[in-house]
């Protein structure tokens, strides 16, 4: 045959196989492949998921005997010393005159209602029974694919004709085999008076009236079909004919010959290559029933055949939910997955297709306590096969959703293979790990404290946790990921009560990509905003690095980042211990007024407000200790009862706040009396009120709210620490 679209599997045999079978077409998804697979005794299957840049156009498989198209186009030998040019163009002339004259002879016997002797059989036999597809290609253009038609039309009517049936069958079998082109030709002149006639002769092997030879007479008019299938531009004309799909299913539900029903099978699934035809195909009443009864047998090419037409057909939007609410076959695809081969990759790529159409998900998994999980979840893990393991982890990726994802977060054989594979206890392929992610992703997405147990949330957590560690190329993946968690209120405690939940966010912060920093950001501002976290995130050091960063000259180059960080530096602002930590944390103070002086007065306030509530929580350094002892003795005695002087004031603290003021000892201020006590700048706005306010408020004086967020916050830890414990 000729050149077809696909990529041949290695180890092909690119030999004349006993029986040349046709070869086959899988459909997947949206990617067009072909690849053909020659087998003695057996059919060619053809299935590669490839990507639409791995496309390539293969040659025929076979091979050229010997003849005079050895001797032509380009070749690296020098024929010269065999045969001239001029000798191969006189041996195909005369051989072109030849099979001419059979030809007329055979249409001249067909008009006058006669058949050919057993010496013109002999004749026309040795010149068609070899593996040269420029010399078949010289048959059908002579006319004798014609001749032979017109042949099969009078034996039909004729009776007892079944040895010259056979022999004609086997004859313009041997003549298809030409290159595509020339098939394509002839079907357009003579497929509709051809395919009648091969349909009835099939149907009469099927159902017994040919008593001689009835299996190898199916075995050649399949074939001859099969060899049409393979056109594009005939697949249409052969559903369309009235019969066709009604001979296939005779064939195969026939004892007859099992190749035949491995070939008809496979003529399914490459007629349901074609896009516009799947829908018409689906549709016929026992075609499904008919491949779903065919799966039972415990034959691999027939499971391999039927399972490629299953994906070849549920690649039809249309065919989706039609067959996805076949539980039947729902359950010999789940069979089908487990078994291994061809079947296997072809099964796991139907329930890909199925599951990508949102209304089959739910449905899906209500299978049988969900088994499809299970089949897919062992099939994605499994290093032997990784045309399967990529077409399966699909499939589940197709599965993850917004509604699925609580059910998909608590079930234990789901969960534990994405554990697996990012804690990355298997080795699979880069493909098996970006699916895995995105399921981990869409998870974040429909996932809260609300809708699952706290057990299960703190699992995808911990595990965006351990995605970070161990994968750091997917950082944005996961960043996008905690956006998606954070969105729902509740959330926001159990999260930041995860173990090493904090240093992630503060190490994204810390990221060299913009995007990532900007999106965490965003995150730990909405994290700051439950009171109970905020002792918990304002004392993490890394946190206050990356605030700290994000005040720097290269974090104020993004202006509303710096912003975003200046709302949660207010936030966290609130906790004393959290401005303890701040006032030593080198640098921070620094940045945040140095940041101050590229804003407005509005702003500026805030920030000076900010950093008095920090000063004021800063310990003296031995140095500075030392320093005031000396000033303290050469200070005259009347200078030490008005101590006003050591009063901040807003220039100061902008230019050095940390040199700005003298810290007292406390016994000094104990003993001191209130007029002597170094007085701070009075707050001015809004945030230096409450810092001043809040040291006075009592637990009793709180409201409710704050009240109850206490009590939730106790719950959830100690409901963690159970969970951590038993774990």
């Amino acid at each position: 045959m000729g050149n077809t679209q696909g990529s041949l599997e290695e180890g092909d045999e690119r030999e004349m196989p006993a029986r040349m079978p046709p070869k086959r077409k899988d459909y997947f998804c949206e990617l067009d492949y072909q690849t053909s697979k020659d087998t003695d005794g057996g059919s060619c299957r053809a299935e590669e998921e490839i990507d639409e840049d791995d496309i390539i156009e293969s040659d025929s498989f076979l091979v050229d005997s010997a003849g005079y198209s050895n001797y032509t186009g380009d070749n690296s030998v020098d024929n010269s010393a065999t045969v001239s040019n001029s000798e191969i163009v006189r041996m195909r002339r005369k051989r072109t005159e030849k099979l001419r004259r059979i030809a007329e002879g055979l249409i001249e016997a067909a008009s006058a209602n006669t058949i050919f002797s057993h010496f013109e059989y002999c004749e026309l036999h040795r010149e068609v029974d070899h593996n040269d597809e420029v010399k078949h290609d010289d048959e059908v253009e002579a006319g004798l694919a014609t001749a032979l038609c017109a042949t099969l039309d009078v034996l039909l009517r004729m009776p007892k004709t079944d040895v010259k049936i056979r022999k004609a069958c086997i004859d313009l079998e041997l003549v298809y085999r030409c290159s595509d082109e020339c098939r394509a030709d002839s079907f357009e002149t003579i497929g509709h008076k051809l395919v009648p006639l091969l349909l009835k002769i099939t149907k009469h092997c099927a159902n017994g009236s040919i008593k001689h030879s009835p299996e190898m007479i199916i075995k050649r008019t399949v074939k001859i079909l099969g060899y049409f299938a393979l056109l594009e531009n005939a697949r249409a004309a052969l559903v369309q004919h009235p019969g066709l799909l009604d001979t296939l299913i005779k064939v195969i539900n026939s004892d007859v010959s099992m190749t035949s029903r491995i070939d008809s099978i496979w003529m399914i699934a490459n007629l349901a290559f074609t896009d516009s035809l799947r829908g018409e195909i689906a549709q016929h009443p026992c075609l499904i029933s008919t491949l779903m009864c065919a799966s039972y047998e415990k034959n691999k090419e027939i499971s391999s055949e039927t399972a490629a037409a299953f994906m070849n057909l549920s690649a039809a939007t249309e065919n989706r939910s039609l067959m996805a609410n076949n539980s039947e076959l729902v359950r010999i695809l789940c069979f089908l997955v487990t078994e291994g081969g061809d079947a296997r990759s072809r099964a796991t790529g139907t329930l890909k297709n199925l599951a990508s159409a949102p209304e089959n998900r739910e449905r899906l998994l209500s299978y049988d306590n969900a088994i499809i999980l299970d089949a897919l979840a062992h099939t994605a893990v499994d290093t032997t096969d990784d045309k399967a393991a990529f077409r399966a982890s699909g499939a589940l990726k197709n599965f993850v959703c917004s509604e699925t994802a609580p059910f998909l977060c608590q079930h234990r054989v789901f969960f534990a293979t994405l554990e697996k594979v990012i804690n990355e206890e298997v080795k699979v392929k880069p493909k098996v790990v970006a699916d895995s992610c995105l399921m981990l992703k869409g998870l974040s997405e429909g996932v809260s404290v609300r809708n699952i147990p706290l057990s299960s949330f703190n699992k995808v957590a911990t595990l965006l946790v351990r995605l970070h560690r161990q994968l750091p190329s997917y950082d944005m993946l996961v960043a996008e990921s905690l956006s998606h968690l954070v969105k729902t209120e509740n959330n926001a405690i159990p999260l930041v009560a995860i173990p090493e939940f904090v240093n992630m966010i503060a190490n994204l912060m810390m990221h060299k990509e913009a995007k990532i920093r900007e999106t965490t950001t965003k995150v730990v501002l909405i994290l700051s905003n439950p009171k109970a976290n905020r002792g918990k995130i304002g004392t993490n050091h890394l946190i206050l690095e990356g605030l700290k960063e994000q005040f720097s000259p290269r974090g104020r180059q993004n202006d509303d980042q710096s912003k975003l960080a200046l709302q949660i530096v207010e936030c966290l602002a609130s906790e004393r211990e959290n401005l303890v930590e701040m006032g030593e944390q080198s640098g921070f103070l620094e940045n945040i007024i140095a940041y101050a002086r590229e804003l407005n007065r509005e702003y500026r306030s805030e920030i000076l407000d900010l950093s008095s509530a920090i000063i004021s929580t800063m310990k003296p350094t031995s140095e500075m200790l030392q320093n005031r002892n000396e000033s303290y003795d050469s200070v005259d005695a009347t200078h030490i009862d008005d101590r006003t002087h050591l009063v901040p004031t807003e220039p100061d603290i902008v230019s050095n706040p940390a040199a700005s003021i003298v810290l007292r000892r406390k016994a000094e201020l104990e003993n001191t009396s209130a007029a002597m006590k170094p007085m701070l700048a009075q707050p001015k706005s809004k945030l230096g009120s409450f810092l001043k306010e809040k040291d006075d408020l009592d637990l009793a004086e709180r409201d409710d709210k704050e009240i109850e967020e206490k009590e939730y916050v106790d719950e959830i830890e100690d409901s963690m620490s159970v969970a951590f414990t038993t774990a």
